[in-house]
């Protein structure tokens, strides 16, 4: 019992000072912070969900005591409940692997959806108001990118209306942040299961993610989704985040189909080099894996790919 504490306290610890690693700035402060979760869901993954809920406690409630309590709130929503959602996920389902890893990516981007919900609440129930926060952050955002003064008038490039610009800006936030926190806790839920799965192979068993599998009633609902996020007020921004969503799944997916038709070819290797090269510096790809998500779903083509080497 006073091992599994000391697991949790120490994995809660880790947590937080890889969050606490955002403030030394981009590059690997960044890192840092993005893989803030992975502590407590390997806890949640390898020993017990309950472990990284008793470890996520105590750093919340050093956080509380030490800095404050929105800290403590922000660390229990961000870190530590997604950990636990994930082991419970994993160590109470009963799904055929490749379906589970799917799950495990569809969970993700829903809990992306609800932080989301939940820092957008957390300005103000009234979506007016929240729309008056953004673009005076979007304005501030904007000045300091243009080296603009504070009290100076706004300009823009070509002597177009700034306000477009900040327009923009403003309206992007919320589906950017949600996208990237999708991102964010997948990643983490892939890097945490293979840990787990590396040090206990017959304790936790893992199927490569690559072989992911979704529901083809994501296609419609993605679609719905999307028109809807056309509706006004907090209506339209939640179904806004649900397609956004759905559409980082769809484009995981697409990643996902192109590693697995490739599994056994000699060329592999320096295929997927290129692909993920080309993902980082142009944008271009991202677009083109999400077509491939969209035909792996309605048409199955990895499906047919794979059966066929199969026989």
């Amino acid at each position: 019992m006073a091992n599994a504490i000391m697991i949790a306290a120490l994995a809660g610890l880790a947590s937080a000072m890889l969050a606490a690693a955002a403030v030394s700035g981009p590059g690997v402060g960044l890192f840092f912070a993005i893989i803030a979760p992975l502590p407590l869901m390997i806890v949640a993954i390898r020993w017990q969900p309950l472990l990284a809920v008793l470890g996520g406690a105590l750093m919340a409630a050093a956080l509380a005591f030490f800095l404050r309590g929105s800290a403590a709130i922000s660390f229990s929503v961000l870190v530590t409940l997604p950990a636990f959602i994930v082991g419970s996920i994993l160590w109470r389902g009963h799904f055929e692997n490749r379906a589970m890893v799917g799950i495990l990516c569809l969970s993700a981007a829903g809990y992306a959806v609800l932080a989301t919900l939940v820092g957008a609440f957390s300005i103000s129930f009234d979506y007016a108001e929240l729309e008056q926060h953004l673009l005076r952050q979007s304005e501030q955002v904007y000045r300091f990118m243009m080296g603009i003064g504070r009290d100076a008038p706004l300009t823009a490039p070509g002597g177009q209306d700034p306000q477009m610009f900040i327009q923009a800006y403003a309206n992007a936030v919320a589906p950017l942040s949600c996208a990237m926190l999708a991102i964010i806790y997948m990643f983490n839920i892939w890097l945490a299961a293979k840990i787990a799965h590396r040090s206990n192979p017959a304790a936790f068993n893992w199927t490569p993610a690559y072989s992911m599998q979704f529901p083809r009633l994501m296609l419609p609902v993605s679609a719905v989704a999307l028109l809807g996020g056309m509706l006004p007020g907090y209506p339209g921004l939640i179904m806004e985040l649900i397609g956004t969503a759905a559409v980082v799944c769809l484009t995981v997916l697409g990643y996902a189909a192109v590693h697995h038709a490739l599994v056994g070819k000699s060329f592999r290797t320096p295929v997927l080099a290129i692909l993920w090269i080309m993902t980082i510096v142009f944008a271009f790809p991202v677009l083109v894996m999400l077509a491939a998500g969209i035909a792996e779903l309605a048409l199955g083509w990895r499906e047919r790919i794979v059966a066929n080497r199969k026989t």
